[in-house]
């Protein structure tokens, strides 16, 4: 990986290729990182539908090198000093983001149907759903019962971020990107991600349509 600012640390060379390892695994290939826009010789612009960004500032600053006998990612200094942001942000709120990871893991396993009426129920956020959502211990139980179609990669540092929510009498809550990989077809069609928040000490699903497609968050 080739970083435009020398002065990184190994240690935050090392952070940023390794989530970025995430993101570019959702890819199916190399090649399909590339979007054909060839901004310097055997240099591309990011492809980015194939990119999985949740939020599109972070889109511009990333280039796939294809060149002879090399294969590569370039970073240029505004994305890594994004990097350097978020990572603040994230030790800020270590707590929660440990917990972040607990729900994926929470949600990818097999369990999850076998899991008290309680847990499943606490995995949506009551304030944050639409009208006339169905709470009823048979729908909580459906509503678990669809995301088990999903298997879910690990969260991105990019993807969390604080947004103020109107629902939560305009708390400014974290927030961060969960894609969902359908597991009947993992084509990149099939790669949605959801916001989820963290609030009163968890992280829930909540805000509807939950659908992030081509890097836009849909409210």
């Amino acid at each position: 990986m080739i970083f435009a600012d020398t002065n990184l640390s190994s240690i935050v060379k090392k952070r940023v290729a390794s989530d970025l390892a995430i993101v570019f695994s959702l890819a199916p290939s190399f090649e399909e990182l590339k979007s054909g826009r060839e901004v310097a010789e055997g240099v591309f612009s990011l492809n980015i539908d194939m990119s999985m960004f949740c939020l599109s500032e972070w889109n511009e600053g990333i280039s796939i090198v294809d060149q002879i006998n090399a294969k590569n990612i370039q970073v240029n200094k505004v994305v890594s000093d994004k990097y350097l942001q978020t990572f603040a942000l994230m030790k800020v709120h270590s707590n929660a983001v440990q917990k972040a990871h607990e729900f994926v893991a929470l949600m990818n396993s097999t369990n999850l149907l076998s899991q008290p009426i309680q847990v499943l129920r606490a995995l949506r956020h009551v304030e944050l759903l639409p009208e006339g959502e169905d709470l009823s211990d048979d729908g909580v139980r459906q509503f678990a019962t669809e995301r088990q179609k999903y298997k879910y990669p690990a969260i991105s540092s990019r993807n969390f971020f604080l947004q103020r929510i109107p629902q939560l009498d305009d708390a400014e809550v974290l927030v961060a990107c969960l894609y969902m990989i359908d597991k009947s077809d993992p084509s990149p069609e099939k790669v949605y991600g959801v916001p989820i928040d963290f609030y009163k000490g968890r992280w829930g699903f909540g805000r509807s349509p939950l659908d992030v497609r081509r890097n836009e968050i849909v409210e």
